[in-house]
């Protein structure tokens, strides 16, 4: 996804932007906006996704964001020139695509542009750009290596200055100022004649702030917290040492499975929250810091009666952006126990040797998501069928985090009656289990709906699903995971088929649900809601429109629906995802506009549906459409 940023700039600066696609480079772009936000201040460095308003052309939003930029920085890894959607067509080739229409506006607006190579990445040449970007091509790129980065972050900076004149500042109140190199420093004042800044910056090195890992999955391994009798973090060199042979463990059988073929590993610093909550926010944190796709931490206590050891464990969105039901903490399986204090090493062996069963597990359940990530649904199944079939981890042990990533990929087979049972299985262990109750309403869902037709629809079946997801709500409500939201989508859709059905009337009661998710995506608080509240714009459009012309009010309810429509295909856009469904948020628009008798905005959408539609099949369906629309024949 790329970065669009709504610039409102302070007094005498000059913004820098920073375009990068979040599937290619979230985590480089992430240090680097850090880094050059203490350089020339936060306020000057931008890029993050902006809401844009109904109606407004995306196009002009990101001209006019581009406008008072001085420099935008193309973040480009690996996958930055060959990205695909999902219909396996290359992102770059799209004309809608955000990061493309970033790049062709800065350079048609002769901005300075610097590309910016990450991950040992090439600049692109010109032929294997698309025309707007071609100029991209003959651009100056300056590359970011993890080994070397401050002194290369140092280099960027002093290219920034010196093509726009845009100095660094420390940071009001500062005493420790900005954290370029000092040979780069020289010559940041040597090529813009800024003395001043030297006696502004008192240079540092650091070495807190690791850089990204760039493999194809990356696991991080946190060092234990071990917990006083008061319950608070303190230094423990058991704890330590308890989590670094873990680390090594993990590490091995990960590489055992996947033949080290692209997996890099990191064991890094502890997190020092006691409470279960801040600290999976903490591992969130650390995760997406580094690019990380699960984070592995735990908790130590020792006591009189014996040790206890709580090993969890933190699954980023980097590979499963779209799961989630499964993204975010979890505990992997139930506390391990053992006679005698931490410090003693028998005791430390006695752990390790506890959890041996449930580190080969993990690494069978990480690697699993390496092909969940590319949609080998097949394959992953196979990984976490050898895990559930690993002996030396009961069920009773708390196995229930297995059951639910093979109830997730049993669903995405369409093997639904399997993925059911996997989630019992994981509610039979853990009854207040949200995730599982939110996975098996799905399923029941899925299962039931049958198109939604008056006869044709499961009743009995969508209640069942409307009683998980109650029992996902009242459950256990794990840090980050957006569950109430998620739980408000899914009773609006099945609220919604049993309207459509015409077995109940529940369209208010859908409305109110679909409302919630919005609220709680929060105008872009909540990021990580936006796709969900697209598709809950999307689906109000449908509850906000009246059934006929001759309806009270209908005039008033058709552009209340279009309005819901067009937010939804904003944020489909701002997401950078989806095209599909903003062409079907365009045919629904064009549809109602025809509906509300003007023609012009009724063709206007339709040729944008068609545009964007995934193949000639649906073109052709939307197109047919048309013709009925302007023929006044109305379903």
């Amino acid at each position: 996804m790329a970065g669009v940023a709504r610039i409102t700039p302070a007094v005498g600066t000059k913004p820098i932007f920073i375009s990068y696609r979040r599937a290619d480079t979230s985590g480089y772009a992430g240090r680097l906006q850090d880094d050059l936000g203490e350089l020339f201040g936060d306020e000057t460095v931008f890029r993050d996704v902006v809401k844009i308003e109904p109606g407004r052309d995306y196009v002009d939003v990101i001209d006019g964001a581009l406008e008072s930029c001085a420099a935008v920085l193309v973040v480009i890894g690996r996958e930055w020139l060959d990205y695909r959607d999902e219909t396996g067509r290359r992102r770059l080739d799209d004309p809608t695509d955000m990061l493309r229409l970033e790049v062709a506006t800065a350079l048609k607006r002769e901005t300075v542009v610097i590309p910016v190579l990450v991950e040992k990445a090439q600049m692109p040449d010109a032929e294997d750009l698309p025309e707007p970007l071609r100029a991209l091509a003959r651009r100056q790129a300056i590359e970011l290596s993890d080994v070397n980065w401050d002194h290369d972050v140092g280099r960027l900076a002093a290219a920034i200055t010196a093509a726009t004149g845009t100095a660094t500042r420390p940071a009001a109140g500062a005493s420790v100022a900005r954290r370029i190199p000092t040979p780069a420093l020289i010559a940041l004042a040597g090529v813009v004649g800024l003395l001043v800044v030297i006696q502004a910056v008192r240079v540092v090195t650091r070495d807190d702030s690791p850089p990204p890992m760039t493999g194809r999955l990356n696991i991080a391994v946190a060092e234990f917290a071990e917990l006083d009798a008061g319950g608070d973090v303190v230094k423990s060199p058991s704890a330590t040492q308890l989590s670094r042979t873990f680390d090594r463990e993990v590490d091995q059988k990960v590489r055992a499975i996947e033949g080290g073929q692209e997996v890099q590993h990191r064991l890094i610093g502890r997190l020092d929250e006691a409470d279960p909550e801040r600290r999976a926010a903490a591992a969130a944190r650390a995760g997406n810091k580094i690019a990380a796709d699960v984070v592995v931490y735990g908790v130590l206590q020792s006591d009189a009666t014996g040790s206890v050891l709580t090993p969890e464990l933190y699954f980023t969105d980097r590979l499963l952006f779209d799961a989630p039901e499964v993204a975010g903490a979890h505990q992997l399986g139930t506390p391990i126990r053992s006679p005698g204090i931490a410090a003693q090493v028998a005791v430390q062996g006695r752990l390790l040797d506890q959890l041996a069963a449930r580190i080969q597990v993990l690494a069978e359940m990480t690697v699993a998501l390496r092909y969940y990530s590319v949609e080998d649904y097949t394959s992953a199944l196979d990984h976490l069928g050898v895990a559930e079939r690993r002996p030396g981890w009961a069920p009773e042990d708390g196995k229930e985090v297995l059951y639910l990533l093979l109830g997730n990929v049993a669903g995405r087979l369409g093997r639904l009656a399997d993925a059911e049972a996997w989630y019992d299985r994981a509610l039979a262990i853990s009854p207040d289990y949200s995730r599982a109750s939110l996975g098996k309403a799905e399923v029941l869902y899925h299962s039931a709906r049958s198109g939604c037709t008056e006869g044709g629809t499961d009743a009995a079946g969508l209640r069942r699903s409307l009683a998980a997801y109650a029992a996902a709500r009242t459950g256990r409500l794990p840090a980050g995971a957006n569950v109430p939201a998620k739980v408000s989508f899914g009773e609006g859709r099945v609220l919604l088929c049993l309207s459509e059905a015409l077995v109940q009337d529940s369209w208010a009661d859908a409305g109110v649900r679909f409302e919630q998710v919005v609220d709680a995506y929060g105008d872009g608080e909540n990021e990580s809601l936006r796709e969900l509240a697209a598709e809950a714009h999307a689906n109000l459009g449908f509850v906000y429109r009246p059934a006929g012309p001759d309806e009270p009010d209908a005039r008033a309810k058709y552009l209340r629906a279009v309005g819901q429509l067009t937010e939804a295909i904003e944020l489909f856009r701002d997401a950078g995802v989806r095209q599909d469904r903003q062409a079907f948020c365009y045919a629904e628009v064009g549809y109602l506009q025809a509906r509300l008798g003007d023609r012009a905005k009724s063709a206007a959408a339709f040729d944008k549906a068609i545009g964007l539609a995934p193949d000639a099949a649906t073109k052709d369906e939307y197109r047919r459409v048309q013709q009925d629309a302007n023929a006044g024949r109305f379903s």
